[in-house]
């Protein structure tokens, strides 16, 4: 059964009447102190994003696919990322302000979120939060603890009664109290990183990855992100994939994300891609991404097309973003038909040349190459990424 927080244009409404009656407010507060580096943590259907100050540099994460499709229109050039809270895939301390807008209701795990959400914060950033958390009132808790299982099954996911605050804390941050705000069972405030180290800290919790959503003013209509373990976001995404795709068999689900690949690891593949162009004389462009889809290393060789440099780096994101070879894409959009609907599928390269680099079943990062023809593109991004088994 599909929830409130899975259904993108009534989950919208929802905000906009929130907003009206005074939200909007809130969410001015939550986006107006980030800087530089932002990742908006469950961004949902991309609310947050057009108010984000001049100069701040956001991607956007949710693990609902629908729901990025919604945020991509309103935000066209901010870099989406289908994942989860609890394996965020990013590299340690890679952002400077995490957003988290009725997010972590969410989150089936709470603590292992805010525990990720710390490793990619930076020692001297800030995550900025706006949520609802259990009521201070014992008949108002005792309340929200009977509401709770109805609640969750038709929001899709939101838990009225949680206890937020102790759990940022609990998950090492220090809640700034001149920030703190509290309006009934509403919280906003900002939290920077304790010294140090939670419990079940490690900063080994993902394989190699790297590059709000608002509520009801009382406990109705949270947003925040539409939460399903790992296995459960890649067999979504995976259906997602084959109903844009019509009649193509179902895939397997892809592999997951880990942390960005290391640059060890990227040099070794971009070895291993550029003896293969060499021995055959084709003159071509490499790109090699982290799993975030920031680019590690890009090698032009003698000759190659400065056009093939963006062609290059355009198949390496499809790899990544989609968790699949870009001749997936090449072979439907060959079938014609309800197929061609690929072409308006955002980020997406129709192009063979572009492989997800997989290392211990996780995606950490991608290759991509152009300059020749398509099959010999890909039999070069192949070597590239043999060269790390």
């Amino acid at each position: 059964m599909r929830g409130i927080e899975q259904i993108p244009w009534l989950y919208d409404a929802l905000c906009a009447l929130c907003e009206a009656t005074g939200l909007a407010r809130w969410r001015s507060w939550l986006v107006s102190g980030a800087r530089g580096r932002v990742l908006d943590l469950g961004c949902g259907t991309g609310r947050n994003l057009p108010l984000l100050p001049a100069g701040t540099r956001v991607v956007g994460l949710d693990p609902s696919w629908d729901a990025l499709r919604r945020a991509r229109r309103r935000a066209p050039r901010v870099p989406l990322v289908v994942g989860s809270a609890e394996a965020l895939p990013f590299r340690d301390a890679a952002f400077d302000t995490v957003l988290s807008g009725l997010v972590f209701c969410s989150v089936p795990d709470a603590g292992q979120g805010l525990r990720q959400v710390r490793r990619v914060l930076r020692p001297d950033g800030q995550l900025r939060m706006l949520e609802h958390v259990r009521a201070t009132r014992p008949w108002k808790a005792r309340v929200q603890d009977l509401l709770q299982p109805a609640w969750t099954r038709v929001t899709g996911g939101c838990h009225p009664n949680r206890e937020t605050e102790r759990a940022v804390e609990a998950g090492g941050f220090r809640i700034d109290a001149e920030s703190r705000r509290a309006k009934g069972t509403m919280r906003r405030f900002a939290a920077s990183p304790a010294d140090g180290e939670p419990p079940g800290w490690s900063r080994g919790l993902l394989p190699d990855v790297l590059p709000d959503t608002d509520p009801s003013p009382s406990p109705t209509e949270e947003e925040g992100m539409t939460r399903q373990r790992l296995l459960s976001l890649a067999i979504g995404t995976a259906l997602v994939f084959t109903a844009a795709t019509a009649g193509a068999q179902a895939p397997a689900p892809p592999p997951s994300y880990a942390p960005g690949i290391t640059l060890d690891q990227a040099k070794k593949a971009m070895a291993g891609a550029e003896a293969e162009a060499k021995k055959n004389n084709w003159p071509v462009v490499i790109t090699i991404l982290d799993s975030g889809g920031h680019v590690v290393l890009v090698q032009r060789l003698d000759g190659a097309q400065f056009g093939s440099i963006e062609v290059s780096r355009d198949k390496a994101y499809s790899a990544v973003a989609f968790r699949r070879p870009t001749k997936a894409f090449e072979d439907g959009l060959a079938q014609g038909g309800a197929n061609l609907r690929l072409l308006n599928l955002r980020g997406a390269s129709m192009l063979d040349g572009g492989w997800p680099i997989v290392i211990d079943g996780k995606i950490v990062g991608g290759i991509g190459v152009s300059g020749v023809t398509g099959a010999q593109d890909a039999q070069i991004g192949k070597a590239g990424v043999d060269a790390l088994k």
